[in-house]
């Protein structure tokens, strides 16, 4: 888990684990795509793909967890 999309949570899904994107711009400025030039779309495709969890505050994460937790198993990454 962490604020940086390619780094932190992509890293962590490619790895075997549960990514999670602490997504600060999407609060403020409206919706965020985790950073800005010729990455930055790749790196969402890439996420979407892979299924990292976006939350925009901390407070968020007990209820993004548990509510993937709860979410049926399918045959790609978790």
């Amino acid at each position: 888990m962490g604020d940086r999309l390619r780094t932190d949570a992509i890293g962590a899904a490619a790895a075997g684990l549960t990514g999670v994107w602490l997504d600060r711009t999407a609060a403020g400025a409206g919706g965020g795509a985790g950073g800005s030039g010729a990455g930055a779309g790749a790196d969402a495709a890439e996420a979407a793909r892979l299924g990292i969890i976006r939350i925009t505050s901390l407070a968020a994460l007990p209820g993004a967890l548990a509510a993937r937790s709860l979410a049926p198993l399918t045959a790609g990454p978790r």
